[in-house]
């Protein structure tokens, strides 16, 4: 039986694929897409993660991110790309950024997974 979607999960969610598209359509697709994978991707997953690293990134000290399960993994993964499209959500820089996603993409491929979203 598939998960049923939160109509407020999908909302935030909606929101902020918005970062990725100017088609509310698309980033609806995209957020229905992580939903189904895990129902609290944005609530419990991504944006909380984001304040975590929000806070460790103050003192410009990159700390790598988790990557202990590929649910961890694949967020951290995320949330390098959200940052690249809107730096204004980071304190990292561009090369710190581009450095973490390059050590995330090695332990992705290492896992079986591929890879086919490169930072522009």
């Amino acid at each position: 039986m598939p998960n049923k979607i939160s109509k407020k999960e999908l909302k935030i969610g909606t929101k902020i694929e918005m970062e990725h598209t100017k088609s509310k359509k698309v980033a609806a697709r995209i957020a229905t897409d992580h939903l189904k994978e895990y129902p609290n991707y944005y609530t419990k997953g991504l944006i909380p993660m984001e304040r975590k690293l929000k806070k460790i990134s103050k003192s410009n000290k990159i700390n790598p991110m988790n990557t202990r399960s590929n649910k961890e993994l694949f967020f951290g993964h995320a949330l390098l790309h959200s940052w690249w499209n809107n730096p204004s959500r980071t304190n990292w820089t561009r090369t710190q950024i581009r450095k973490e996603h390059t050590r995330l993409v090695k332990i992705i491929l290492k896992r079986g997974f591929n890879h086919n979203s490169p930072l522009l």
